[in-house]
């Protein structure tokens, strides 16, 4: 079976797969994601040839075919004259993305969209419109959950993002107890500015403690223009960062907060592990942007580090509330939480000791057979039911949408 990905990797150039499959190049979750899907698919002997199209020169990998596609619909047409059998693209508001899911149906070209994040209504009308669209392949069941009303939750499938283990089972450190670190970037729809917002107060309370950020606005595009801290863009540090800390060069170090940028996992873990807890996007409810998955819950707890985000999404999935971490739901309760774990280290340990267990569900050798298994049930044509819905775990707003598509069904 041929099976192509598209997404844009452009932002991401230089890239270096020797540096990526050791660990030692820091990338976004989604980007991430495709890469070592696509790269772990090829190199199995499992039967299927895999190409991956996307918008640069990329360097080639092994068994891995790089097509270049500027666009969605120049990634169709190639996919179609390699006779290419279901094409999978990251979803994304392409330009063209109207245009391209009509070229697929008139080519008759079997696609699917990977959702590592969630459509808008009217771009989940046209894939739901669509006949070449064969499946909206979701990275957690918290995220399949919302599309349980539309008619087109029939072509959910979940295939949860992986992490590399192996880049986490280096031996162990002592934790510092003071220490906390953020995890990601340092943008809006990640949340970091909540936590800049209680930092000060969480400082204020515990004089010892330090904050280390790992991320920054250049971790989806590396020519991202950064502000005088070297954090997020210019106008994230105007708004969030200058009016609580400053601008001069020790505006951070005051209150004991040190950027380290972009880090690839192994760089990144020496942190992470030395860290009594770790910090992801801390967005408490859908007026912000919630997490489908986040990687980087999963990276924290695999380093054997409690975890810290919002109760809202696919953080509901990938960190155990109460048992893994904290889930806050709203910024006070951000500011009580890691209060609590820096005046009680004994649970965040507890915590870590739980979360190392629990990362071991994303691991990549474990994940990829799922994605085998669907892609040879796509190839048999065999039909892939739906998982129903665990109510305990659901949010209320589910339970409605579940009740309208039993009714309706």
């Amino acid at each position: 079976m041929k099976v192509g990905f598209f997404t844009f990797l452009k932002p991401i150039i230089p890239f270096d797969w020797d540096l990526f499959l050791t660990g030692k190049q820091g990338l976004s979750g989604t980007d991430g994601s495709v890469l070592r899907i696509s790269h772990k698919l090829s190199i199995r002997n499992n039967g299927f040839d895999i190409t991956l199209f996307t918008d640069c020169h990329f360097p080639s990998n092994k068994k891995l075919n790089i097509v270049r596609a500027d666009t969605l619909s120049q990634a169709i047409i190639g996919a179609k004259r390699l006779n290419i059998d279901l094409l999978i693209f990251i979803h994304k508001p392409y330009e063209d993305l109207e245009a391209a899911l009509v070229l697929a149906a008139k080519l008759n070209l079997k696609i699917s969209a990977w959702l590592q994040n969630t459509p808008q209504a009217e771009l989940l009308e046209l894939y739901q419109k669509n006949p070449a669209l064969q499946f909206l392949i979701c990275v957690s069941q918290n995220q399949a959950d919302h599309f349980r009303h539309k008619s087109i939750f029939r072509k959910v499938v979940v295939l949860h993002n992986a992490i590399d283990l192996d880049f986490y089972r280096n031996k162990t450190v002592g934790k510092d107890l003071n220490q906390i670190v953020y995890v990601g970037a340092a943008t809006e729809n990640k949340g970091l500015q909540f936590l800049l917002a209680v930092w000060p107060s969480i400082f204020r309370d515990n004089p010892s403690a330090k904050l280390y950020i790992i991320g920054s606005a250049q971790l989806y595009s590396k020519n991202q223009k950064l502000g005088n801290h070297l954090l997020g863009s210019e106008d994230f540090e105007e708004k969030y960062v200058y009016p609580i800390y400053g601008k001069s060069d020790q505006a951070l170090a005051n209150f004991n907060i040190r950027v380290l940028g972009v880090l690839g996992p192994v760089e990144m873990n020496k942190f992470i592990k030395r860290s009594l807890l770790g910090v992801v996007n801390p967005s408490y409810n859908y007026n912000f942007s919630a997490e489908t998955f986040c990687v980087s819950a999963v990276e924290i707890q695999a380093c054997q580090t409690a975890v810290i985000g919002g109760n809202v999404g696919g953080l509901r999935e990938t960190v155990l509330n109460k048992r893994t971490g904290f889930l806050v739901n709203s910024q006070n309760d951000l500011r009580e939480k890691i209060n609590k774990l820096l005046k009680n280290p004994k649970k965040a340990l507890d915590f870590g000791k739980n979360g190392e267990i629990y990362s071991k569900s994303f691991g990549i050798n474990e994940l990829i057979l799922n994605w085998e298994e669907f892609l040879l049930n796509v190839e048999a044509d065999i039909h892939i039911s739906q998982k129903p819905l665990k109510w305990l775990n659901s949010e209320k707003k589910v339970w409605v949408k579940e009740i309208i598509r039993m009714l309706k069904h």
